[in-house]
């Protein structure tokens, strides 16, 4: 019995890419001592399928073998493993009130291409260089294509508001592509 689990797991290893374990290797890893697998080993040439005894007095048929081995894939016909299409956020406009008060909470609609809703981590916008200050107080209205959120001016003067988002997308985070708009507050 030892023995059939030993092919299969030879047959099971040649299917796999990489290197190809020895029958001690297997045969080790799967319990049995060297001494054994050395002795039960297969045969080279018409008496590789020869009957082993396993520990427990079964024999198997050289028909029994070869019902139990699985078929062999060749490595060319293996599908390649399926990956997950990364969809990236490109933003498309900024929006928000050129003459906001200060103090008050201003609205920013940032638009961005694809029909996807995207998994945003955060927004961050830059005041004239300053910054980044980012949060997640955001919405995604992916029928709209908008990325919604609200800033406050702290003071009363010009500035040229950046403003990006981070998403995440296929396991990783990015950064997606900045636009900005100038304002000026105040009072």
């Amino acid at each position: 019995m030892r023995m059939i689990v030993i092919l299969l797991a030879a047959s099971l290893a040649a299917a796999c890419e990489g290197p190809k374990p020895s029958y001690t290797q297997l045969g080790t890893q799967l319990g049995a001592s060297p001494d054994m697998i050395e002795a039960q080993g297969p045969q080279s040439g018409d008496n590789a399928a020869a009957t082993a005894e396993g520990s427990e007095g079964d024999t198997a048929s050289p028909q029994e073998m070869a019902d139990a081995a699985p078929p062999q894939a060749s490595p060319a016909s293996a599908p390649a493993p399926a990956a997950a299409k990364p969809q990236h956020i490109e933003l498309t406009a900024m929006r928000i009130d050129p003459n906001p008060s200060v103090g008050a909470s201003v609205p920013v609609s940032l638009s961005y291409s694809g029909s996807h809703a995207p998994d945003v981590k955060r927004v961050c916008f830059l005041w004239s260089g300053d910054g980044p200050y980012c949060w997640d107080f955001l919405s995604v209205d992916a029928k709209a294509g908008q990325i919604n959120t609200s800033l406050t001016m702290k003071e009363a003067k010009a500035y040229t508001i950046a403003g990006y988002v981070e998403y995440q997308t296929a396991g990783r985070l990015y950064k997606s592509n900045t636009l900005s708009a100038p304002v000026a507050a105040h009072p």
